[in-house]
């Protein structure tokens, strides 16, 4: 600040000249920063903060400012030079004491343990006169905060309570109990014994911002965010999102939010993939992230982010609460949920908070745990059994199930509800194509159980390449033998077993181990007299075959197609 006139100077000199000793620190007459200076125009007096020209100028030391540009800053003085001004260089090595001025005076608020409801401290404090040679702070009805000459000690003193008094030794010279310090209660106090060591807060931070050790003040959106923001990093640190009410016992499940019903836990499930779909062993391999989602109204949580990750669980906290039990019935293996590395824990902000009580160390907010869900989440992978029917192969569609069952306690206590299905993968797989999935509950179970359907469609375009289109060819080429000259026997044998081997081959994809008899050529004497005979048969052939063909293809492809 800067005295408007010649009164308010000289008001300023007669309330900080008695510390003017400390705030010299034995470096001459001056002691007290001005909030001007002439940096930008020599003997042209500006504030700091507005750059705009004071409106007055006060009694200089001798003539005025002698010191030119390089000293730029502006001082008042004692001793000698009561009151006077005079201009002195920026340095930081000078530690004078500053002035302030306040349009009202602030309000400081007491919090921790020995601020109960009916405390014989006070909640609220406004700065007062000195005492012991230091501010003191006055309670807003029967406490007061002072310096303590003879212990060396900062002091809380009830005037209600006689003997109710807390003391906190600086370990520095100077130093004021404004942040969180370690008192000693000297009495009893909210039936804290006296002797106990209890951290109490003291700052003019507000409920919607929280107090640094230090004693600055941030936002409270800002406690716990992975950010820090405090100087001495306090705001990142006791950052637990749940707190547990004496008593709580996490082998019993929370008791519904609604009298009379079961308690709800929501499932989510989002598969990933299908690593593996093995037709002919009627399994197939499932990548899933499985989700409960549930509320316990006897917890309270703190600190809530709208983001969800911030608000994160760790191991302690994790064990020490309730978490639902779901059993994978029709997975291959006796395979649970769990909570082992990769899972995550997290509070889901669904509802409004209120300010903590003057009896907690910290401000910060409440939520309630009626208001606001516990989230599990963990990725599985594992292999499940399916009934393929194969009459239609492979124009076949095949529904198979993944089925999920709570078994934490009876479907009379809680219940799966069915929240969301959803797959995440590509759609079209190598033999397959991924159809919808919904979600129903199953009905008659002792323990609540959801069902989760699951639609694979063949893909027949793969089978038609790789199977009926190099049969047809094949049956072509043999079916060409019939229009073989008669004469040409060898032939006609060679191609016609040549196709049935491969034809053979490409159905059971097995080798022979008798290589050698596969290579060999058979050879037949000439024909013989009975060619007419053989002419016969083989009209007969081409006519009978291409007849077989045409009703085995319409009969079946008239049933896959319908």
């Amino acid at each position: 600040m800067v005295p408007l006139d010649d009164q308010e100077n000289m008001r300023l000199y007669e309330r900080s000249q008695g510390r003017a000793t400390y705030c010299s620190k034995g470096q001459g007459s001056s002691y007290l920063w001005m909030g001007a200076t002439d940096s930008r125009q020599e003997r042209l007096w500006e504030y700091w903060e507005t750059n705009e020209p004071v409106s007055w100028e006060g009694p200089w030391r001798g003539s005025g400012p002698n010191g030119g540009t390089a000293e730029n800053c502006l001082v008042m003085l004692s001793g000698t030079f009561p009151s006077r001004w005079s201009d002195i260089a920026c340095l930081d090595s000078y530690e004078f004491c500053v002035p302030c001025e306040f349009p009202q005076l602030s309000t400081l608020y007491l919090k921790g343990p020995a601020v109960c409801p009916n405390s014989p401290f006070n909640q609220e404090y406004v700065l007062g006169a000195e005492r012991g040679g230091r501010p003191a702070l006055h309670g807003f009805f029967h406490s007061d905060i002072y310096w303590e000459t003879g212990n060396k000690s900062w002091t809380i003193r009830s005037l209600k309570e006689e003997g109710a008094t807390a003391l906190w030794q600086p370990l520095r010279e100077g130093n004021y109990p404004f942040g969180t310090k370690t008192w000693k209660l000297a009495g009893e106090v909210c039936n804290i014994l006296p002797g106990t060591l209890v951290n109490l807060t003291l700052s003019v931070c507000r409920n919607d911002q929280f107090t640094c050790s230090d004693g600055t003040c941030i936002p409270l959106e800002n406690r716990c965010d992975l950010r820090i923001d405090c100087g001495d990093q306090s705001d990142e640190a006791q950052c637990s999102v749940v707190q547990l009410p004496q008593g709580y016992r996490n082998t019993i499940p929370p008791p519904p939010t609604q009298e009379g019903s079961p308690l709800q836990v929501l499932i989510y499930i989002n598969i990933i993939a299908f690593p593996s779909i093995v037709t002919q062993d009627l399994t197939y391999v499932s990548t899933m992230s499985l989700s409960l989602q549930w509320k316990d109204v006897r917890l309270s949580y703190l600190n809530l982010k709208d983001d969800r990750t911030l608000n994160l669980l760790f191991g302690e906290a994790v064990a020490s609460i309730w978490t639902p039990r779901v059993f994978f019935s029709n997975a291959q293996g006796n395979i649970f949920t769990n909570l082992d590395q990769g899972a995550r824990v997290e509070v889901v902000r669904q509802g409004t908070s209120k300010p903590a009580p003057p009896h907690l160390t910290h401000e910060m907010n409440i939520f309630s745990g009626l208001e606001n869900s516990l989230e599990t989440s963990q990725l599985y992978t594992l292999t499940y059994t399916c009934d393929f029917d194969l009459i239609m192969f492979p124009f076949d569609a095949q529904v198979c199930f993944l089925r999920f069952t709570l078994v934490s306690a009876a479907a009379t206590y809680m219940q799966l509800v069915p929240a969301a299905a959803n797959y995440s993968g590509p759609p079209a797989l190598i033999e397959y194509t991924i159809g919808r999935l919904d979600m129903e509950r199953v009905s008659g179970e002792e323990f609540s159980t959801i069902q989760v359907n699951v639609r694979f469609i063949r893909r027949y375009g793969f089978y038609l390449l790789t199977l009926y289109i190099p049969t047809t060819l094949l049956m072509v080429i043999a079916y060409a033998t019939f229009f073989f000259k008669i004469d040409d026997f060898n032939s006609r044998i060679v191609v016609a077993l040549t196709a049935l081997l491969v034809l053979a081959s490409l159905f059971t994809q097995v080798i022979s181990k008798d290589a050698e008899a596969q290579e060999e050529i058979p050879t037949f004497a000439p024909s013989t007299p009975e060619k007419k005979n053989n002419m016969a048969l083989m009209v007969f052939g081409r006519i009978l075959v291409p007849i077989i063909f045409l009703i085995f293809n319409l009969t079946y492809w008239g049933s896959a197609l319908t």
